[in-house]
């Protein structure tokens, strides 16, 4: 998406929303130009018991300012976690058709000791990227 003098006004690509069945979850949505709407593409769901709520969404708002591309627009959590935030794609274990159509983003915290700790689990649909969007620039 390119940026112009109105793209504070345009439409961001990628929204989240709570997942309504699944407390702490959060639905990703790419906005599509050939339906003119915002379509699932993925979620975001913490792994770590407990973790506040308000946190956890400013982690997903800080992932839709990098997918789009408004960088600006992201939150300094640095008071609001214990260390720093890792992440690694990781494959699937199965041969299942419905997971074997995202990638996986494990995201992990590191407070300078030991081993890190899975936090969440980001799952994004596999081409969403170049398909629906870096194609069409």
């Amino acid at each position: 998406m390119v940026k112009g003098f109105n793209a504070e006004s345009e439409k961001p690509v990628f929204i989240y929303k709570p997942n309504p069945a699944m407390e702490g979850v959060f639905e990703i949505y790419g906005f599509f130009d050939d339906v003119q709407d915002y379509e699932p593409v993925g979620e975001y769901r913490p792994v770590v018991e407990g973790e506040p709520k308000e946190l956890t969404e400013k982690c997903v708002s800080n992932l839709m300012a990098l997918l789009n591309n408004r960088k600006e627009k992201m939150i300094n959590l640095e008071n609001m976690t214990p260390g720093r935030l890792l992440f690694q794609i990781v494959g699937n274990d199965n041969n299942d058709a419905e997971e074997n159509k995202y990638i996986k983003i494990m995201f992990r915290t590191h407070d300078g000791m030991g081993v890190s700790e899975e936090n969440a689990v980001f799952k994004l649909e596999k081409g969403v990227f170049y398909e629906r969007f870096i194609k069409k620039s």
